[in-house]
């Protein structure tokens, strides 16, 4: 396999080449983050070992590689990083926050995917973007702790731009309901995939604890 530098200790793969799930966790957990959250934003930073088993799962559906994929809400970029390395051919990145964004812009730097991601700044509900602009959202939304809804509102943005999203909910058997039956409302159904025990670091101030560990359900919506 062929390298191309040393990013904090860790080698890259070329683009092109294979990266095992393993070394694509390592390389996600040595992105840049935020030491400190948006509370209103519900910034939550999707952990390395997620986001490589996320993009895995797509490659198995045979519905990432050499697609267009879309990331609403996308953070330091985790998600989008992740979907290029694993063989996306590209992926439009929409991000409100420019703190958040500037951290994005240097991680897609250090992975040199930026020939790959495209970085827009605006609102995940009201994206600048026409339909058809992807082919799969790729998504770790607001959980809707904060703003009831607001996980949903993203969800219905991806779908009004791309046929199919993975996405991340929050664990539990009324939004399991809710959710489905709101993607029948649109001609859409949502089929769990996965849960995942996933930790939170306290990156804001009324998290009582230093790490929170809650279940989150991986959706396919086609």
């Amino acid at each position: 396999m062929c390298y191309k530098r040393q990013n904090g200790g860790i080698q890259i793969p070329l683009v092109e080449e294979r990266l095992s799930k393993k070394k694509l966790e390592i390389l996600l957990d040595n992105l840049k983050g935020k030491a400190i959250g948006h509370p209103t934003l519900e910034q939550h930073r999707t952990p390395g070992w997620i986001a490589s088993d996320i993009v895995w799962i797509a490659r198995q559906l045979h519905i990432i590689e050499n697609r267009k994929v879309l990331d609403l809400g996308s953070g330091v970029g985790i998600l989008c990083i992740a979907s290029v390395l694993a063989g996306a051919s590209r992926c439009i990145s929409v991000e409100i926050e420019p703190e958040s964004i500037s951290l994005q812009i240097e991680n897609i730097k250090s992975s040199e995917t930026e020939t790959r991601i495209d970085v827009i700044r605006g609102d995940a509900r009201v994206p600048p973007l026409r339909r058809g602009c992807c082919d799969l959202a790729i998504m770790n939304p607001p959980f809707g702790t904060v703003r009831k809804g607001t996980d949903l509102e993203f969800l219905k943005s991806a779908l009004s731009l791309c046929p199919t999203s993975l996405s991340l909910h929050l664990k539990n058997e009324k939004s399991r309901e809710f959710i489905s039956r709101e993607m029948k409302k649109i001609g859409k159904e949502a089929k769990v995939l996965k849960t995942y025990k996933m930790e939170l670091k306290q990156i804001f101030e009324y998290h009582k604890s230093k790490i929170r560990r809650i279940d989150v359900d991986l959706y396919v919506v086609v």
